[in-house]
């Protein structure tokens, strides 16, 4: 029985028997394949081709980041927010994107209310550290996160399954992060979600 957030996942099972030395069938092996993730990893295969051919088309930078988000919410995520660094080291947002248009309103909101500063906050870390992070649940890390029980309902109202950020680096210089989270009804990012985020982020 399914409830609110479980994934639902789509397996492929095949069978080859195994005959004796008459040729008659005494048992069989079964092969389970994931084919959600198959198929996850060949739509994320097709999204960073088409999010080059983006990169390349334009050099208005700003047009060309809100057309990838665009892209990527929803086909991967249910929101994507694209973070850069000002001359001072300050961050600021420049593309926040959400699968649900007034969430979006939202998400940009708390960015200009409760900006990533705190030194635990996913964006600081990769920031930091040079590495990518994966939030298996918003739920459990939306206070880490958060100023403030205020600012975590809302984390969680944004995003309540699960996120990564990504750190955008370039010439060995850190630029900012991009950070993209799930929402419900569609599959948890995992550890094989990071290197297409680096892969993204490289681009």
């Amino acid at each position: 029985e399914l409830e609110a957030g479980d994934e639902v996942r789509t397996l492929e099972i095949s069978a080859a028997p195994i005959r004796d030395d008459d040729g008659a069938i005494v048992s069989a092996v079964a092969v389970v394949a994931d084919v959600t993730r198959r198929s996850r990893s060949e739509e994320q295969l097709r999204f960073l081709a088409r999010a080059n051919e983006l990169l390349v088309a334009s050099l208005d930078w700003e047009r060309t980041l809100a057309a990838i988000a665009e892209l990527a919410v929803p086909a991967l995520a249910g929101y994507l927010v694209i973070d850069l660094l000002d001359e001072e080291e300050e961050l600021h947002w420049v593309v926040a994107v959400h699968a649900d248009p007034e969430k979006t309103e939202l998400v940009r909101e708390l960015r200009g209310q409760y900006p990533p500063t705190l030194s635990t906050h996913p964006i600081q870390v990769a920031l930091r550290t040079g590495e990518p992070q994966l939030l298996p649940d918003l739920q459990a890390e939306a206070e880490a996160m958060a100023h403030d029980t205020k600012h975590a309902r809302a984390i969680r109202k944004i995003a309540n399954t699960s996120g990564l950020v990504a750190p955008l680096v370039a010439r060995g210089r850190t630029l900012g992060t991009i950070s993209l989270g799930t929402i419900e009804g569609q599959p948890r990012f995992d550890e094989s979600d990071l290197e297409m985020a680096m892969e993204l982020a490289r681009r």
